[in-house]
């Protein structure tokens, strides 16, 4: 996770909006506030369709939500 930490900070420095969904297994570091606090530069997003909310400043979102959130990004990055 900290490659990708460190390229959305390049990329936020560029003035580029930054969000970044969290699927599967990645949604467990969500719910560590302090992890949360140190990425606040960014916009969360979590795919979530068993859990509750995790934490303070995470979009919950389902699959269409997903689709626009690709739809609205001019460039999308993923990684497994």
């Amino acid at each position: 996770m900290g490659k990708i930490i460190d390229i959305a900070k390049k990329l936020k420095e560029k003035d580029n909006e930054i969000s970044i969904l969290f699927v599967g297994d990645s949604r467990k570091l969500l719910n560590n506030q302090e992890f949360v606090d140190s990425i606040n530069f960014v916009k969360l997003y979590s795919l979530d369709r068993y859990d509750k909310i995790i934490g303070e400043g995470i979009e919950i979102i389902d699959y269409s939500g997903w689709i626009k959130l690709l739809e609205t990004c001019k460039k999308n990055i993923n990684w497994i």
